[in-house]
Formats: C-alpha cells, sequence, structure tokens
C-alpha cells in the first residue's frame, strides 16, 4: 500500500500548484517514506527469523553484537521517527492553511519553498539524529548493554552488563577505587587480565538496538536504566506529536465547519461538504490508530518503568504488531488514490446489494407467472 501511495504527492509535487499543496505533498511523501522503512524492517527480521529461527539459540549473542542488528533498529526508529514528525509537520501546515483561508491557496513563491524544504530537512534530520545517537561512541557508557567476550571465554559467561564485569573485576584486582567505571577502562582491565599472545580478548557490544531479538528502539526501561532519560524523552516527543496531531485535526473540522455556510456558491458548498466528510473520515481513524498504537504502549511503558509491572516477554508483541500499526494504516487514510478505490469499492458493493433484492422479486414474479401443471 505504501508504494501504491507513493506516485500520487511525487505528481502533486512536480505540478506545484501552490504552496499549500507544495507542503502537504513533500509531507506526504516523508510520511510514505518512513513507513516504507518501517515496512522493509519488518521484511528483513521476517527473513531473519524463517533463515535462521532454528538455530537462533546457538547465534543468539553474535547476532545481537552485529552490525546487522544495529543497523536494522535504525531503519525501524528512523521510519518510525521520520512518519511521526512528517504527520504533525502536515498537521500543523494544514492547520495554518484551512485556518488564514480556506478557500484561495497561494501561488508557489520561492520564500515558501525554501521553508518548506527546510521544515523537511529539519524533519528529516531530527529523525536520523535520534537514530543514530544509541550507536555513537563518545555515548557508549549511556546506551551499551553488555559486552560479549567470545564463546571461549569461560570467565565472562554471556554478555554481563557493566555491574557483573565490575564485580568481577574486583573479584580479580581487589577493591577498585571507584564504583564506577567506563567501559574503556573495563575493556582496559579485562585486556590485563588475559594473555595477549593470541590476538586478546574481542569485546563485541550489545548495543542500544541488540537489546532484544528483534533489535528494535528500547521502548520499555526502568529508572535504574543509564538509557532511560533517551528513551522517556523520545516517548515524551511521540506523545506530544500526537497531541498536536490530534488538536490541529479537530482544529481543520471546525474551522472547515465553520467556513462552509459562509460560502454563497452551491456548488463550492456541495464541494466543501464533501471534503470535510472525507476529512472527517480520516480525522477519526487517524486518530483511533494513533492511540491504539502508542497510548496502550506508552502506559505500557510506564507501568514497567515504575516496576509496577514487568511487561518484558510483551514486548516483541508490542513492538511488532501495535507499534507499527500506523505504517500500515496511514496509507490508507492518508492516500487520495486509495481512498478513492475503496469507496469506489464501497459503492460497488452497495449497488450489488440494492440490486440484490431487485433481481430475487423479478425472479419470484416470473415463476408466479409460469403457467400451472
Amino acid at each position: 500500500s505504501n508504494l501504491a501511495s507513493m506516485p500520487t504527492p511525487i505528481k502533486a509535487i512536480k505540478r506545484k500548484r501552490s504552496n499549500e499543496s507544495l507542503a502537504n505533498n513533500i509531507m506526504l511523501f516523508l510520511i510514505i517514506t518512513g513507513d516504507l522503512f518501517v515496512g522493509a524492517y519488518m521484511v528483513i527480521i521476517l527473513a531473519y527469523s524463517t533463515y535462521h529461527g532454528p538455530i537462533y539459540c546457538k547465534i543468539q549473542l553474535e547476532w545481537l553484537t552485529s552490525i546487522s542488528c544495529s543497523a536494522i533498529g535504525v531503519i525501524n526508529i528512523f521510519g518510525t521517527l521520520l512518519s511521526v514528525f512528517a504527520m504533525t509537520s502536515l498537521s500543523l501546515f494544514r492547520m495554518s492553511s484551512v485556518t488564514r483561508n480556506i478557500s484561495i491557496p497561494r501561488p508557489v513563491s520561492r520564500k515558501g519553498t525554501l521553508k518548506i524544504l527546510l521544515i523537511s530537512f529539519l524533519v528529516v534530520g531530527m529523525a536520523i539524529a535520534i537514530a543514530l545517537i544509541p550507536l555513537i561512541g563518545y555515548f557508549e557508557d549511556y546506551f551499551v548493554n553488555g559486552l560479549y567476550h567470545g564463546s571461549e571465554n569461560r570467565l565472562f559467561l554471556g554478555a554481563p552488563n557493566k555491574t557483573d564485569h565490575i564485580n568481577i573485576l574486583e573479584a580479580y584486582y581487589g577493591r577498585l577505587r571507584t564504583d564506577s567505571l567506563r567501559w574503556d577502562q573495563i575493556r582496559q582491565l579485562i585486556n590485563d587480565m588475559f594473555s595477549k599472545d593470541y590476538t586478546g580478548v574481542p569485546h563485541e557490544k550489545i548495543e542500544f538496538y541488540g537489546n532484544d531479538a528483534v533489535c528494535i528502539f528500547k521502548y520499555m526501561v526502568t529508572f535504574d536504566d543509564p538509557q532511560h532519560n533517551f528513551v522517556w524523552a523520545v516517548h515524551t516527543l511521540l506523545t506530544v506529536c500526537f497531541l498536536v496531531i490530534t488538536i490541529a485535526y479537530i482544529k481543520i473540522e471546525r474551522t472547515s465547519t465553520e467556513s462552509a455556510p459562509t460560502v454563497a456558491d452551491k456548488e463550492t458548498n456541495k464541494v466543501l461538504r464533501n471534503r470535510r466528510r472525507t476529512t472527517q473520515k480520516k480525522v477519526t481513524i487517524l486518530i483511533i490508530t494513533d492511540f491504539i498504537s502508542w497510548i496502550p504502549f506508552i502506559t505500557i511503558c510506564i507501568l514497567h518503568s515504575a516496576k509496577l509491572l514487568d511487561a518484558s516477554s510483551w514486548y516483541s508483541t508490542f513492538s511488532m504488531v501495535l507499534n507499527p500499526l500506523n505504517s500500515i494504516i496511514n496509507p490508507l487514510i492518508l492516500s487520495t488514490s486509495i481512498v478513492q478505490k475503496l469507496e469506489k469499492a464501497k459503492e460497488l458493493i452497495r449497488n450489488r446489494l440494492q440490486r440484490a433484492p431487485q433481481g430475487i422479486a423479478d425472479q419470484n414474479k416470473d415463476t408466479q407467472m409460469l403457467p400451472k401443471g
């Protein structure tokens, strides 16, 4: 559905009918692009699960520490954020346009185009920055969840976190001068414990996106988690975006309703009524999918953070089912071509249902007219 939706905004962008049309269609293009990234993530993780599923337990740590796991995690959260930020910008553009002047769009201008492009680059840049921050080496003490030192290392089994590393190091070196060590200090102390004759000890990071087998953003954290502030900053940002979207579309609908009676031309009134009905359908579905996707999810995350509920076992279900719901529904809501196809399909079904009773009645009438015997 995302690929089917893509030509519509591209064609509209090339036409450049007005500043409002250009802004709306660029943001629509970014929304669909973000949803495509989320869809690509789901295809990749499904393909990996199908291919490696039977042997996953053997290669679990290799997978969680791999570049591939981090890469698809970035793809997922980048797509999610791009879609949400673009949807928020689209809502604000439409609200500004409807509030200012409902009937006369402004022609495309250089200043307006530059403003729209600047906002578009800001939307893309914010999504990229948030997705990549957890992978920057300078911040590893906030985002690395553990180190994997190879399957042959019997002292550091699995991928111990920082606390477990410090406990093992204190057992070997004695009491350390500080209760807190940086990851680079931990790696150096471990290197000094083992012989360097055989290339030393590997230190593969369990990074931010390697917190779960599905390699997704670490939405569920506890208050003692070092990533807690970052994760909740993103949660807050997403919640604000959805509130802005909801308020903006309510404002759009209210302004459209109040402005329609002031237009004298009957045809214009008819167009406005049709536009309002279409907008209201989109608003209703949009708000419902937003709340179904995020509000229960964020509520569960809050309860998990407060340790009132252990939602660890629900993580994959929420992340793989509810979270990508917007990416599936958004194209159906925002794409004019798909909406039109759905309307035509609904009209076709309605016509067939209306003709069915008449056909049965005609058949009964013909049967009654047949001669007896």
